[in-house]
């Protein structure tokens, strides 16, 4: 499928609508029981959408709420009148959501999940639960030379500060798709303050 409703193919084959939004292009080899599609789903999909919406997600936020005094400031940077700029990194458009499937016993597998939003990438690998959408991942958070500018200029770092691509481990991301919990690895505040 080319340009298919995720929202539609969320709330029809999952019974989870206004989840995801986005034109998705899909390519799939399953089976299963039409009358039990979720537990008896098996195969292979890979999946892609762009430019679309993953509602009430920010991955970015979620990051920053786990970096305690560090991550509060950042965010209420971007609520205050100087951090404008910094806000458009907040919200849960994306730019790419991609990712190879394995379907099996109610769950999906994977090692390639990414999305790619505006200033900033995550790749998770792990399971997804298809009947609660229920996340048992890890993974990383990288932050772009845009982002990370941003998040200097904000900070009032000096001008001859160079920007780079930061990455972050998560050590986990848990909860569910629609809500996701973020736990970071070990030294993820260290490689950010540095």
């Amino acid at each position: 499928a080319q340009q298919a409703d995720s929202n539609a193919l969320l709330s029809g084959l999952l019974s989870k609508p206004d989840t995801l939004y986005g034109p998705l292009g899909l390519d799939a080899t399953f089976r299963g029981d039409v009358a039990n599609a979720v537990d008896s789903l098996a195969g292979r999909v890979d999946i892609g959408v762009e430019n679309g919406r993953l509602v009430g997600v920010s991955l970015l936020r979620s990051v920053f709420d786990r970096f305690g005094g560090l991550g509060n400031l950042a965010l209420d940077l971007g609520r205050a009148f100087g951090g404008r700029d910094l806000q458009r990194f907040y919200g849960d458009e994306f730019q790419l959501f991609t990712g190879t499937l394995d379907l099996a016993g109610g769950v999906a597998r994977t090692d390639d999940l990414r999305l790619v939003y505006r200033g900033y990438t995550v790749t998770l690998r792990g399971s997804l639960g298809l009947a609660d959408l229920a996340l048992d991942m890890a993974g990383d958070l990288t932050i772009g030379p845009e982002l990370d500018a941003e998040l200097a200029r904000e900070l009032k770092l000096s001008d001859d500060y160079q920007p780079r691509e930061r990455v972050l481990p998560l050590a986990s991301v848990r909860g569910t798709l629609g809500a996701p919990q973020v736990r970071l690895a070990d030294g993820a505040a260290g490689r950010l303050a540095a």
